[in-house]
């Protein structure tokens, strides 16, 4: 029995650290998204102030 209980042991603490794991590159995943998005807004608007800005071509 006491092998039993070891074998469950050992696949407890191996499912904590895949979850832990999984849960680091969700995280990751997520906030590199939420930065991408945020720096494609940001040009976005650089470029309307860029052709609000331009001279008109006379």
């Amino acid at each position: 029995m006491k092998e039993v209980d070891e074998a469950l042991k050992v696949r407890r603490i191996a499912a904590v650290i895949y979850l832990l794991i999984m849960a680091f590159l969700m995280t990751g995943t997520y906030f590199s998204q939420q930065e991408k998005s945020k720096i494609e807004q940001e040009q976005q608007v650089d470029e309307k102030v860029e052709i609000v800005s331009e001279p008109p071509l006379f």
